[in-house]
């Protein structure tokens, strides 16, 4: 080589050169400088985003670190990056954004209070005047990016089916907040219980349930001298004897009527 000659130093792929990268050759036959050498490259560390960090420890050449987030942040941007032979990362740092639910849907007849609806963010729902919820009255905003529960729904206020009425009948099939329905008694039942109920705002019915009991026209008591038989109740018959040298004037029989009255008149027994 001749006299102030210059050779440039470069490394293999993978290495990355520590001393001066030019030399040159001197009057005295010496080359300026010092020997350089190549040393294996690597890559400083990387830099983890706010509300993240950096998965893997080696920083070498064709190393591959990974960053995540914290619970509730997703990452922006490339999710991991490799060491290049020029001892750079082949990519940027991320960002880790946070985690959006998006709007809910709108609740038919009721409203949501709330306007954040990211991670950690609460909503509340509400029904309109005498309906009511059925479902969670709150839901939040997790870190999958759903809200928790299920939506609710808004239901007009009900008392549900007040049944129906054994011996007797209902009229009235609607059942929320407001309606009026009625009871009445087949002929010759007697109802016990309220004959009207309302639906109220908190989802019971005024009174108490109704039930329709056979009519009872008491004991009419057995003539002197006689005796009676049967039951008291609507639709029953009594029927009357005399004792032996009496004979019976009068009705022998008599039957209990729907206006719990007997039929007929009492008998009486007079001697033979």
């Amino acid at each position: 080589t001749s006299l102030d000659s210059d050779v440039h130093i470069t490394c293999n792929d993978g290495f990355r050169l520590v001393g001066s990268a030019t030399r040159t050759c001197q009057s005295d036959g010496l080359w300026s400088g010092l020997q350089p050498s190549c040393v294996a490259a690597a890559c400083p560390d990387p830099v983890a985003p706010a509300k993240g960090l950096v998965v893997g420890l080696q920083r070498s050449v064709g190393d591959t670190v990974r960053f995540e987030c914290q619970e509730g942040y997703r990452v922006s941007g490339k999710a991991y990056s490799v060491c290049q032979s020029s001892g750079s990362w082949d990519s940027p740092t991320p960002t880790c954004a946070i985690v959006d639910c998006g709007k809910p849907p709108a609740l038919a007849s009721g409203s949501i209070v709330g306007s954040v609806y990211t991670y950690g963010s609460k909503i509340q729902y509400r029904c309109i005047q005498d309906w009511h919820l059925s479902g969670p009255a709150e839901r939040v905003c997790q870190a999958d990016g759903l809200w928790s529960g299920k939506a609710p729904v808004c239901l007009e206020r009900s008392c549900g089916n007040p049944g129906n009425l054994a011996n007797g009948k209902r009229t009235g099939e609607d059942f929320t907040y407001g309606k009026v329905v009625t009871f009445t008694c087949n002929s010759g039942h007697v109802m016990s219980g309220s004959s009207t109920r309302t639906c109220q705002t908190n989802g019971k019915w005024t009174g108490t349930q109704p039930t329709c009991d056979p009519a009872i026209c008491g004991d009419p008591g057995a003539p002197v001298n006689g005796e009676k038989t049967g039951a008291f109740t609507y639709g029953s018959t009594l029927t009357y004897d005399c004792m032996p040298g009496y004979k019976l004037v009068g009705d022998r029989q008599r039957t209990c009527q729907a206006n719990a009255q007997w039929t007929g008149s009492q008998p009486h027994c007079t001697g033979e």
